[in-house]
């Protein structure tokens, strides 16, 4: 693989290298999408507490508040990483 990735990298100019980072980066990201659905209720805890508007709402608010992001942010997390996954590991190796 990696011989394949050496001698294609000059050939039109395209770094198969930088495809791959993507798709580490889509690793990361379903892997964060993962946590945000299995245990949403912990996520959920973590940015309220650590949310910029400690000061200016109560702990439930923002614990209401971050249950809902958290049913929008994990299945985003999980389409997006997964596209940069596929399309970096394509893109690599096409």
């Amino acid at each position: 693989m990696s011989a394949y990735l050496v001698e294609s990298w000059g050939s039109d100019g395209a770094d198969p290298a930088g495809f791959l980072m993507l798709s580490a980066v889509g690793i990361v990201l379903l892997g964060v999408g993962i946590w945000f659905l299995r245990d949403r209720e912990g996520a959920a805890r973590f940015f309220a507490e650590n949310s910029a508007d400690v000061a200016s709402r109560s702990p439930e608010e923002r614990l209401v508040s971050a249950r809902a992001t958290m049913k929008v942010i994990g299945p985003g997390f999980l389409v997006l990483g997964s596209l940069l996954l596929i399309g970096g590991t394509v893109a690599a190796f096409t």
